[in-house]
C-alpha cells in the first residue's frame, strides 16, 4: 500500500496533463464560442495571428505586428496552471516513475 500513492499521484498527472492540451473533442463537438475550453482558443488565436502575420508581409518591416510575441505569450499563459501544480506533486512523480525501475 505505501507504493500506491506514487503510483496514483503519477497516473493522475499524465490524465491531467492529457485532458488540458485536448482540444480536438471539444472543437468537433462544441459550436459555441462562448464555451470554447482554452485550448481552442489558444488554437484560434495562434491560427489568426499566423493570418495575421501572412497577410502583413507586403506591410513595411515597421509597421508589422509581432505575431510570434502573441502565440509565445499564448502558450505560456496556457501553461501556468500545470506549472503551479506540478512542484507539489514533483515527489510523488518522481517516485512513482521510478517504482519499478528500482532493485532491491
Amino acid at each position: 500500500m505505501p507504493l500506491s500513492m506514487p503510483i496514483i499521484t503519477t497516473v493522475l498527472l499524465f490524465y491531467s496533463v492529457d485532458k488540458w492540451n485536448e482540444w480536438f473533442n471539444a472543437m468537433v463537438f462544441i459550436r459555441s464560442a462562448d464555451i470554447q475550453p482554452l485550448q481552442n482558443v489558444l488554437r484560434s488565436m495562434i491560427v489568426d495571428s499566423q493570418a495575421m502575420g501572412e497577410a502583413s508581409a507586403l506591410v513595411s518591416i515597421e509597421d508589422r505586428p509581432f505575431t510570434s510575441g502573441i502565440k509565445m505569450a499564448a502558450v505560456v499563459v496556457t501553461m501556468v496552471p500545470i506549472m503551479c501544480i506540478y512542484p507539489f506533486l514533483q515527489k510523488h512523480f518522481a517516485a512513482g516513475v521510478m517504482v519499478g525501475a528500482i532493485k532491491a
